[in-house]
């Protein structure tokens, strides 16, 4: 499981984003081949959250462009198919935390949407797969 610091503690000059907010974007639902379903989102968000990562902390970028995973087809399928694909292009609004998450090797930023839950109900499936992180934006990792 990944392990979340208190940068507070841990001196790594995060002072000014003690006070976390949750903050509001839009996103773009995309399908794609072996049942992944994901909402492109700006590059700008995660290259804004990037530059507040401590010099000290060495870091890549992902190779994929920012998304919110919302079916991860290489460990879950939708249930139901008759509505894969229905939502293709469609526009929703997010929210997050701007508390910048670091885990042992992913570095990410917490997603909030119901609307993703309900479009992972309609295709057969319950909460987000990912049980530790929830829907989440990679921003960065350390692999």
């Amino acid at each position: 499981m990944d392990r979340v610091f208190d940068y507070e503690s841990k001196g790594y000059g995060f002072e000014s984003l003690q006070v976390r907010h949750i903050m509001k974007s839009k996103g773009i639902i995309r399908y794609h081949e072996g049942d992944k379903l994901v909402v492109d989102i700006d590059p700008e968000l995660a290259r804004y959250y990037r530059s507040w990562i401590p010099k000290s902390i060495s870091f890549n970028i992902p190779l994929h462009p920012p998304h919110i995973t919302v079916i991860r087809g290489a460990y879950e399928s939708p249930k139901d198919k008759s509505k894969w694909g229905l939502r293709e292009g469609e526009e929703i609004e997010f929210e997050y935390d701007n508390f910048i998450q670091i885990g042992k090797v992913y570095i990410w930023l917490s997603v909030q949407c119901k609307r993703l839950e309900q479009i992972r109900n309609e295709l057969g499936l319950d909460r987000c797969f990912d049980k530790f992180k929830g829907f989440h934006i990679t921003i960065a990792n350390m692999k």
